[in-house]
């Protein structure tokens, strides 16, 4: 797993792929398992028909920031990350894994943690605010995350498909640094089968953990699946349905693994992430602690991914649920936000998120109907903050709001 030293949420993804792309499927909207409709954010998307990476909406990761200062290797990974080794072309995004060449090379940059035996590829989503939705003011949000793409492997001399020591991930998560110490990290993975795990080139392992401010991981939730197939043979989907009430994952549209988070404290704790993430795209491999290729593996190997499609959900209009930009923005003093919540709706409350996504004030709303809370500029310090809508455990909206000095 990539874990990103940054003070804001993201969601990273490293990828290999290849030029000689298959059919272009059309977009298609999720399942559709609560009434509503769901909204391809075609600004936060990508269909990799260009020539190159739009940097418009993905970092492509920096080999010593990225490899050394992000990922320290304490994952046990050999992989070096390398820009020349992310491409756009013929509607993929291409991320090439190989050996090395300089990995014994003390004088190379970056080797001061450990050698790095392959070179791969990554790139990162930036943040963007996006507007109103549900939960929806980072890159992504609360919503429907999909990947269509083909993973690296091959066959060996006794025709066994084989993907040991590779390490394809799909994932997005929160998470907040303070002093060398992760005080918050909730990530979401919905495609990571380890190197060992992928032995087969046949399963993906999905699932979701936390890490507090011990700097200890828990892992709250994981299950895995098997492909009657290779994944290296064709493209396929692999997806996961988020919202502050439910996760489900997905692979070729079919779910296979989800949680109830109203129902268990643990799990709604360690998927408790602001309602304003970024999306991240990746591949890897073992090599450092964990085990790398076998020595058969051909070099080089790709993974292609022809998409990623970001949804979120709009509920129908039978809901009366509204939250209003706070007014004035920027403010000096006070502001006010207006509200509009349904008569039966049993809890509500306003809550207020600095920008690294800590939690640092909660309003009950005692109001129903139409209503307003006044916040005093007094009872924060200066720069960006969020403010969520929360009815009955559920986000129906997310504003952004600036205080000035």
């Amino acid at each position: 797993m990539v874990h990103v030293n940054f003070s804001y949420g993201a969601c990273i993804v490293l990828i290999l792929s290849f030029s000689n792309f298959g059919n272009v499927v059309s977009a298609q909207s999720p399942p559709e398992i609560h009434s509503g409709s769901w909204i391809l954010d075609e600004s936060n998307s990508d269909e990799f028909n260009g020539s190159s990476l739009d940097t418009s909406k993905w970092w492509q990761t920096d080999a010593c920031t990225f490899t050394d200062s992000i990922r320290h290797g304490y994952n046990g990974e050999g992989a070096f990350f390398n820009p020349g080794n992310v491409s756009v072309n013929d509607g993929n995004l291409i991320l090439k894994i190989d050996y090395n060449p300089d990995s014994l090379d003390l004088s190379f940059p970056c080797t001061h943690f450990h050698v790095y035996h392959f070179y791969s590829g990554g790139i990162m989503g930036k943040l963007i605010n996006r507007g109103s939705g549900i939960g929806a003011t980072g890159k992504c949000s609360y919503g429907y995350y999909e990947i269509r793409a083909k993973l690296p492997g091959y066959y060996d001399s006794n025709h066994e498909p084989v993907g040991y020591g590779f390490w394809p991930t799909f994932w997005f998560y929160y998470q907040y640094v303070e002093n060398g110490c992760i005080i918050k990290h909730d990530e979401v993975d919905i495609l990571e089968p380890g190197p060992t795990e992928y032995y087969d080139a046949r399963t993906n392992v999905v699932g979701w953990h936390d890490e507090n401010n011990l700097c200890h991981t828990t892992k709250v939730g994981q299950d895995s699946i098997k492909s009657a197939e290779p994944l290296f043979e064709n493209y396929h989907k692999y997806a996961v349905e988020f919202f502050p009430d439910r996760i489900i994952f997905y692979y070729d549209d079919q779910p296979f693994f989800s949680a109830d988070t109203l129902t268990s404290p643990e799990i709604k704790s360690s998927l408790d992430m602001p309602p304003f993430l970024t999306t991240v795209i990746s591949l890897g491999a073992g090599g450092y602690t964990r085990p790398g290729p076998l020595p058969d593996a051909p070099f080089p190997e790709f993974m292609y991914v022809d998409y990623f499609r970001y949804y979120y959900f709009i509920p129908n209009n039978s809901s009366t649920n509204i939250l209003f930009q706070n007014s004035p923005n920027p403010f000096f003093k006070s502001t006010d936000i207006e509200y509009e919540v349904d008569d039966d709706s049993q809890n509500s409350f306003i809550n207020i998120y600095n920008l690294f996504g800590i939690k640092i004030k909660s309003v009950r709303l005692s109001e129903r109907g139409v209503s307003k809370i006044s916040l005093s500029s007094f009872e924060f310090d200066p720069g960006i903050y969020f403010y969520s809508l929360s009815v009955d455990d559920k986000v129906i909206d997310t504003k952004k709001m600036i205080i000035l000095k």
